[in-house]
């Protein structure tokens, strides 16, 4: 197969039925790839191989070590495949959204326009095989690396969903363990935290326990802006936007 045909034909497989098809075993893989299926079988959907750790990049970007090696093995042999824009979106809940060409002519993703965020996942395979394969660029630019190409994830509010338990101890939309450093408050009352993986909205459920730990005084809170949370904490709300608003199709 040619890594041509990558350009065109990931994002499609991404809105398709073919994926959650495909991990519930009702397919097998393809003999060979096309444009209307590509990073399918060994490329990208093994869910039995894992590589755990982890790093931070500079400015606090995190650049999470995770990836599946079946994943590192198709980036090796494939190195210039090109990158998929505007197809996934991460919300201010730590849920993952597929969207296709429609949800994306709707407007942006955090735009809040009805039908934009596209399409829930729900499939527990695929959002754990997202999650692992989930890291950032050198630029902050948060992607799902599938096979050899890169997804560029449209971000609703920051690239980490924080869950706080009632002892103050935070984990990742992901799954991930994480170690609180500094609390934050914007204008509109959403509450942050830095970690050791970089910036993360606490999500909305436990915002009481962050309150708690306030009183408690285990964390001190200190009053932000939305709009610098991008450019002080390293990271792209939008790849997309940043490109241009131009995304690969057939």
């Amino acid at each position: 197969a040619h890594p041509d045909i990558y350009a065109t034909g990931m994002c499609q497989l991404l809105q398709s039925g073919w994926v959650s098809s495909y991990l519930k075993g009702k397919r097998s893989r393809p003999r060979t790839i096309s444009a209307a299926t590509p990073l399918t079988g060994a490329l990208a959907l093994r869910m039995d191989a894992g590589v755990a750790g982890g790093a931070r990049g500079e400015g606090g970007v995190a650049i999470m070590l995770r990836m599946d090696d079946i994943v590192r093995q198709a980036i090796a042999k494939w190195p210039n495949v090109p990158h998929c824009y505007g197809w996934l979106g991460l919300d201010a809940r730590g849920n993952w959204y597929m969207r296709d060409d429609r949800a994306q002519a709707l407007g942006a993703f955090a735009s809040g326009a009805p039908g934009a965020k596209g399409s829930l996942l729900r499939h527990e395979k695929l959002i754990d095989f997202i999650q692992r394969n989930y890291e950032a660029d050198a630029d902050g630019q948060w992607f799902f690396q599938n096979g050899p190409q890169r997804v560029y994830v449209e971000l609703e509010v920051t690239p980490w969903v924080w869950r706080v338990a009632p002892d103050g101890s935070v984990a990742a939309h992901t799954g991930q363990s994480a170690r609180a450093r500094e609390l934050l408050i914007d204008e509109a009352g959403r509450v942050y935290l830095v970690t050791d993986l970089g910036l993360g909205l606490v999500h909305t459920q436990d915002v009481g326990a962050v309150a708690d730990a306030v009183e408690q005084g285990r964390w001190q809170p200190r009053q932000v802006s939305l709009a610098e949370l991008p450019a002080r904490h390293g990271f792209v709300p939008s790849p997309q936007a940043r490109r241009g608003g131009k995304t690969p199709g057939p």
